[in-house]
């Protein structure tokens, strides 16, 4: 993961720092008060008139400075308070609300440092859109600055052209053959592979998404293993990632791939099973939906869920959740410990289950500055997506996933970013 080790004053620095005089003012006094000195030393004049001028270019120049460097204002002051974990927030790139939409994270740095666990009274403006994390982690925080920097440090030392290019393509890689409830599933005329498609098309704006066809695995020189208490097949994780891309044969290095598999995945000996995972380096990843974690067993009986014999909202809502958390992996977004998040970090199926579907100010504007996308007509492709799988098949997260996205439209639709209703 592309994350930092800061200190834990890094942040919390910003909420008290002192006016500071820069290089450049020091130097424009120093060279005014010269000219004081020679004016005086050449005219001649008396303690009086050079008193007296000296008040008069002193105003001049604070005049000059006032008109030249006018004061910042409220919304200026915010934008440069939250650098630190947005970025610069350029009033030619970003509208008001879209400003103030992304300032939303200037509540972290209250929430860092010595100021954990405090007690925020009245609900926020953030807290209506995003959960602050209490406390935040001291440790692997990464803003969007340390991305920026991680990427393009890593371009030197990579073949990774798309830190200067747009990315082109996700490729949806389905890997070995898929159940009949798989292959016969429809959601209007879209089948499950275009569905996720569909989605994929709108939470990645501005990259293209194609579909490839099945991949056998059995003819790929993949390390395999049989579980030792359920007896299924599984399939080592770092194998796909790093061997997947070179059977693509439409793939560039602007690319990614997408692994979805219907086999188990385990990531090493030591370990049971994995949901997904992803290589920034390779620019490819990998899931699995084809059983449910296996947390205990009895004798050869599974005491908890069952293996997946058709597709409802749970299952969709689990898919999208990992296709979406693992493809920000290969944009370098490490984990989130910041808001309650699409990139959180989870242990275990139903807590990840239980996490955003959506990204936080500061994960969002990563990948807005890696994709270029309009935010709001992101959210308005991500709302048709996410209605049309909630009329079909209705969750409790897909609805609460949908007014949130409501809220969202409505807060970056006003004309001065005013607290949402």
């Amino acid at each position: 993961m592309l994350v930092e080790r800061i200190c834990p004053s890094n942040l919390h620095f910003l909420k008290n720092r002192r006016r500071m005089w820069t290089p450049f003012s020091l130097l424009y006094r120093l060279f005014v008060l010269t000219l004081y000195v020679a004016f005086v030393y050449l005219v001649g004049c008396g303690y009086v008139i050079f008193v007296g001028y000296c008040v008069l270019l002193f105003i001049i120049m604070e005049f000059s400075r006032l008109v030249l460097c006018r004061r910042k204002t409220t919304l200026e002051k915010r934008a440069h308070r939250v650098r630190v974990l947005v970025g610069s927030l350029d009033s030619a790139k970003f509208d008001v609300p879209m400003r103030k939409f992304f300032l939303l994270s200037e509540e972290c740095i209250g929430s860092s440092g010595t100021d954990q666990g405090g007690d925020r009274g009245k609900e926020s403006e953030t807290e209506r859109l995003f959960r602050v994390k209490d406390p935040i982690p001291l440790v692997d925080r990464q803003t969007f600055p340390q991305w920026k920097v991680a990427i393009e440090i890593g371009s030197l030392f990579t073949s990774l052209p798309w830190t200067k290019k747009r990315h082109r393509t996700l490729f949806l890689q389905p890997l070995g053959e898929f159940p009949d409830f798989i292959r016969n599933f429809r959601l209007g005329d879209k089948t499950l592979f275009n569905l996720l498609k569909a989605f994929a098309s709108a939470f990645f704006a501005g990259m293209g998404v194609e579909i490839l066809d099945e991949l056998n695995v059995d003819n790929l020189p993949f390390t395999t293993r049989h579980h030792k208490v359920t007896g299924k097949k599984q399939i080592l994780v770092s194998d796909i990632l790093t061997k997947i891309t070179r059977h693509v044969t439409k793939h560039s290095k602007n690319d990614f791939v997408v692994g979805i598999s219907w086999t188990d995945l385990y990531p090493s000996e030591d370990l049971n099973f994995v949901l997904g995972e992803a290589s920034y380096k390779d620019r490819s990843a990998v899931l699995s939906f084809g059983r449910f974690e296996p947390r205990t067993y009895k004798g050869n009986e599974i005491d908890g869920d069952p293996d997946i014999t058709a597709i409802d909202g749970q299952i969709l809502w689990r898919l999208l959740k990992v296709l979406s958390h693992e493809t920000c992996h290969i944009f370098g977004l490490a984990h989130c410990v910041f808001f309650d998040c699409a990139m959180n970090e989870s242990s275990a199926i139903e807590e990840a289950m239980s996490q955003p579907l959506f990204l936080c100010p500061i994960c969002l504007r990563k990948l807005q500055h890696a994709l270029g996308f309009d935010v709001r007509s992101r959210y308005r492709d991500l709302h048709s997506i996410c209605s049309l799988i909630q009329l079909h098949f209705p969750t409790k997260q897909m609805a609460d996933a949908i007014v949130w996205l409501e809220k969202c439209s409505m807060f970056l639709n006003t004309l001065d970013g005013r607290d949402i209703v």
